[in-house]
């Protein structure tokens, strides 16, 4: 029974430090994220949200493919090449 309760309290331990699932992004924040996007003419990527900000994951640019991160005022902060 101890070991039970033992394993129990370190699986509910390792669950409670998993972060939290990716958050949907609304219309309008997809949208805005799409328009910042353009303006480096880059398109497409895998639009998520991340902290405060948002990912475009694998979004095209004319040189190649980046995981490009925004803040919450959709401001470019890193642009990493695949």
């Amino acid at each position: 029974m101890t070991k039970i309760f033992l394993f129990s309290t370190l699986a509910l331990a390792f669950v409670s430090s998993i972060p939290a699932i990716a958050q949907s992004v609304s219309a309008e924040a997809k949208a805005r994220v799409e328009k910042a996007l353009a303006e480096m003419e880059c398109t497409g990527g895998d639009i998520q949200v991340k902290g405060e900000g948002y990912e475009a994951e694998d979004a095209t640019c004319k040189d190649g493919q980046y995981d490009i991160m925004l803040d919450k005022d959709f401001k470019i902060v890193t642009k990493e090449k695949d």
